[in-house]
């Protein structure tokens, strides 16, 4: 007769027959899974004797498969005919002759290389966006897969702003804190510009100023605080900043 001290571990038959005119028979001791190392007592009986022998069960020592973690891209917007910095990371370090990562791109404006490997024992690799320039915003969603993961980050696209076709000037920049008035006189090389004014430190806007013809501009506006400082900002591009003397 046969018993294992932890059936749920090891398990045993009930018991098993030496033939006769034998001296010795074999059995089968079955496992399963554990998480750390038990040791099982299994014991034999017959004839009045009983004898015992222990079984140290362990852990499955199976090497961990790595797979495709996150997929992270800096910066996560450019202007068009700039680039971004991918990242993939990989759950375990790469396996010998490393890891292949398929990339692609939903957008023409942002490409990137059909794949990158990560090398064997590292677990993440870099490659580069390179984007085209754009009329209008586009949003491109980059894609990452290995080992049955797939992985996406989005790369905005900006269009270049128009290059300044104006310069624009501040004469004059004054606050009367009794009237809680704020006079402001600028000019811009050209005279169909139209001239704004912005509270510098937080970009609030002011008002917009007259244009007096040839270049000239000014404006009256109700503030209830000294700006401090304000920026002058054209239509056309050009802008200029200048402090807010009190008076």
């Amino acid at each position: 007769t046969l018993s294992s001290s932890n059936a749920g571990v090891a398990s045993v038959p009930a018991s098993v027959n030496v033939a006769a005119g034998a001296t010795s028979a074999t059995f089968t001791v079955t496992t399963v899974g554990v998480n750390a190392a038990t040791t099982v007592t299994v014991t034999a009986a017959y004839g009045g004797a009983t004898r015992t022998a222990t079984l140290t069960v362990q852990p499955a020592t199976t090497p961990p498969t790595a797979a495709l973690s996150s997929l992270a891209l800096n910066p996560t917007s450019v202007n068009g005919g700039g680039a971004s910095q991918g990242t993939v990371t990989l759950t375990a370090a790469a396996p010998s002759g490393g890891a292949l990562v398929t990339l692609s791109s939903s957008s023409a404006s942002a490409s990137v290389p059909s794949s990158v490997t990560v090398p064997a024992g590292a677990t993440s690799a870099g490659f580069t966006v390179t984007t085209q320039a754009v009329s209008s915003s586009v949003t491109a969603t980059i894609t990452a897969a290995y080992g049955g993961a797939t992985r996406a980050a989005t790369l905005t696209v900006n269009a270049q702003a128009p290059p300044a076709t104006d310069t624009v000037a501040i004469q004059r920049a004054e606050y009367d804190s009794d009237k809680r008035e704020l006079r402001v006189e600028a000019t811009s090389s050209n005279a169909t510009a139209v001239l704004r004014v912005y509270v510098a430190s937080t970009g609030q806007l002011i008002g917009t100023l007259t244009n007096n013809g040839g270049g000239r501009y000014g404006g009256q506006f109700s503030v209830s605080t000294n700006p401090q400082t304000i920026v002058v900002r054209s239509s056309l591009g050009g802008s200029a900043t200048r402090a807010v003397t009190a008076n």
